[in-house]
């Protein structure tokens, strides 16, 4: 964390002159996609946890009242 704070603190060499920007990154900098793949982790974590995850658990609920239709229709045909 304390590379990222000093590489936004890094200033620009714009010919003899050195300027520093108050906020974001430089333009081209390494850092830009670093800090877009840190952010695009934590959304598609938030992501997961509240879209994907509750639609699994339902999945997982209907797959073991098929599983136990199934067991009790093939004990139905072994007894007939």
């Amino acid at each position: 964390m304390r590379l990222i704070g000093k590489c936004l603190q890094v200033g620009v060499l714009e010919g003899v002159e050195l300027s520093t920007s108050e906020s974001g990154t430089a333009q081209g900098s390494v850092l830009s996609p670093l800090l877009a793949n840190v952010n695009l982790h934590s959304v598609l974590n938030l992501w997961f946890e509240q879209e994907v995850k509750p639609r699994l658990l339902v999945l997982e609920q209907a797959k073991r009242s098929w599983y136990k239709w199934l067991c009790r229709r093939s004990q139905r045909e072994r007894l007939t």
